[in-house]
């Protein structure tokens, strides 16, 4: 950005938004494993992470909990725990 009136790039805002390295393993320290869906809850923040084949969460494409519902193939047992985490 040369002046005050210039937007950032796309790329430039996702390098802004990127997790700390430090930030990423108090997310891990946190998180609930999804099984049905192969997502992980993080209840402080209530954002769900798709965790990737190597075991690594997704911290680019997360979505908000409350756009989980019964339908989007979730088990109900999990589904019940994001209740309990008031979902």
């Amino acid at each position: 950005m040369n002046n005050e009136n210039d937007f950032i790039s796309p790329s430039e805002t996702l390098k802004h938004f990127d997790y700390t390295d430090a930030e990423k393993q108090e997310i891990l320290s946190r998180i609930i494993h999804i099984e049905s869906i192969g997502h992980a809850f993080d209840p402080l923040a209530g954002f769900i992470y798709p965790v990737l084949a190597d075991g690594k969460l997704d911290y680019d494409n997360f979505i908000l909990a409350e756009e989980i519902h019964p339908e989007n193939g979730i088990s109900d047992k999990d589904y019940a725990l994001l209740e309990l985490h008031g979902i």
